[in-house]
C-alpha cells in the first residue's frame, strides 16, 4: 500500500468520524430540546398551579406574597427527570435561565423576577422579644446587590445558610427600604439548639437565650433615617429573589441582552393567546402565559385567554396573568453531555493519525 493510499484512508476515516460525531450531536440536541419543551413549555401554568390555585385567600396582605413567591422561583418547577431513557441524557447538567413577570388586566407589572428582594413573614421587635412564633404578616425588602457584604456566601441559599434575619429600615406596612440586613448563621443556631434540653422552642427564644450573634449581610450607609422612621423587623421564614442574567439572544429578528428585557417588552401585550416559542440556531426560547380569570363568581387559571369582550354577558373577567420565559441551548447542552465522547473521538483520531504517520515513515524513511 503506497503512502498516498494511506493518506486517503486516513482522511476518509477522519471525515467519517467527524460526520458521525455531528450526527450524534444533532440527535442529542434534539433530545435536549424535546426534554426542555416537556419541562418548561408550560412553566407559567406550573407556577400558577404551585403558587396561586386555592392559596390566594390564605394571604392577609392580598395577592402580593404569592406573586413574590412565583417570580422568585428559579428552580423552574417542572420535573427535571427526562421522559426519554437514554444514556446520553444528564438533565442535572442542563443550563437554563428563566424570567417571570405578573401583570394585571391593563398590562401593569405587579411583580417581576429581575428585581432583587427578600420576602418574609415578619415579627415586630416586641413580638420577637416575647418569643412569638408566627404572625402571618408578610413584607418585601428590595435591595442593591452591590451593597451585600462578604459574609453572604451564596444569597440564593440564604434560607439554608441563615436561621433568622433582621431587617432595619423604613417600613410602609408592605415594603421595607433597608439600611441594614443581618442574619443568624444556621450552623451556629443548630449548635445552640443541640445544647437545649427542651424539645419545644422558638427561633427567637433560642437566639435570645444563647445570645447568638447577628452577622451583617447588607448595609446602606447612604440611607439616613431619623429614629422616628426606623423600624426593625425579625423573621425566621424568608426567601429571596436573586436572578442570574441570561445570555444575549435574538427573538423574532430583535436582539435582547437578557430574558428580562424580552419579558419586560412583550409581557404587557400578552392579553391574547399567541404562538410564542422559538428554536433558532443554538437557542431555544420558551414563552408561556397563564391567565387568572373570574366567571360567575368562580376564579380559575388557564393558558387560553378568551377574546370575548369583557363587556359582554357571561364574559370572563381577567384578574391578572403570569408570563414566563425560559432560555435553553440544546446544542450547548448536547456538547456538554457528549464531552467524554469528544475526548474519546479525539484520542481515536490521534491514534489513527499516529498509525498513518508510522506507516508513512516506514515507506519514506
Amino acid at each position: 500500500m503506497n503512502s498516498w493510499r494511506v493518506l486517503q484512508i486516513f482522511l476518509a476515516a477522519l471525515a467519517l468520524l467527524l460526520f458521525l460525531l455531528y450526527v450524534l450531536t444533532a440527535v442529542t440536541a434534539e433530545y435536549a430540546a424535546y426534554r426542555d419543551i416537556e419541562r418548561f413549555g408550560e412553566r407559567a401554568s406550573d407556577l400558577a398551579a404551585t403558587c396561586f390555585e386555592g392559596r390566594l385567600d390564605e394571604d392577609l396582605n392580598g395577592k402580593y406574597p404569592r406573586f413574590w413567591d412565583a417570580v422568585s422561583k428559579q428552580d423552574l418547577i417542572a420535573d427535571a427527570s427526562p421522559s426519554i431513557d437514554s444514556p446520553l441524557l444528564h438533565p442535572h447538567r442542563d443550563r437554563s435561565f428563566s424570567a417571570t413577570a405578573i401583570y394585571d388586566a391593563d398590562g401593569t407589572c405587579l411583580a417581576r423576577s429581575w428585581d432583587d428582594f427578600f420576602f418574609f413573614e415578619y415579627l415586630t421587635e416586641e413580638e420577637w422579644a416575647a418569643r412569638a412564633e408566627r404572625s402571618h404578616r408578610t413584607a418585601c425588602v428590595r435591595f442593591d446587590r452591590q451593597k451585600l457584604t462578604d459574609a453572604v456566601k451564596n444569597l440564593r441559599n440564604i434560607h439554608f445558610d441563615a436561621q433568622a434575619m433582621r431587617f432595619t429600615g423604613c417600613f410602609d406596612g408592605v415594603e421595607l427600604i433597608p439600611s441594614k440586613i443581618e442574619f443568624v448563621d444556621a450552623e451556629t443556631f443548630d449548635e445552640a439548639l443541640s445544647k437545649q434540653f427542651s424539645t419545644e422552642y422558638t427561633v427567637s427564644g433560642v437566639t435570645q437565650d444563647f445570645h447568638l450573634p447577628w452577622t451583617v449581610a447588607y448595609e446602606d450607609p447612604d440611607l439616613l433615617l431619623p429614629e422616628s422612621h426606623r423600624v426593625t423587623l425579625y423573621s425566621d421564614w424568608f426567601d429571596v429573589c436573586f436572578a442570574e442574567p441570561s445570555p444575549a439572544f435574538s427573538y423574532r429578528g430583535e436582539k435582547y441582552d437578557t430574558l428580562s428585557a424580552l419579558v419586560e417588552e412583550v409581557g404587557p401585550t400578552f392579553t391574547t393567546t399567541q404562538d410564542l416559542n422559538q428554536y433558532k440556531g443554538s437557542d431555544l426560547l420558551l414563552l408561556s402565559v397563564n391567565y387568572c380569570e373570574t366567571l360567575n363568581g368562580k376564579t380559575y387559571y388557564t393558558s387560553y385567554h378568551s377574546d370575548i369582550s369583557p363587556d359582554e354577558k357571561n364574559a370572563p373577567q381577567l384578574q391578572f396573568y403570569t408570563v414566563s420565559a425560559v432560555y435553553c441551548s440544546p446544542w450547548r447542552t448536547a456538547v456538554w453531555e457528549l464531552r467524554e465522547v469528544y475526548l474519546i473521538t479525539l484520542g481515536l483520531a490521534v491514534l489513527l493519525g499516529a498509525l498513518c504517520y508510522s506507516l508513512f515513515k516506514r515507506r519514506h524513511p
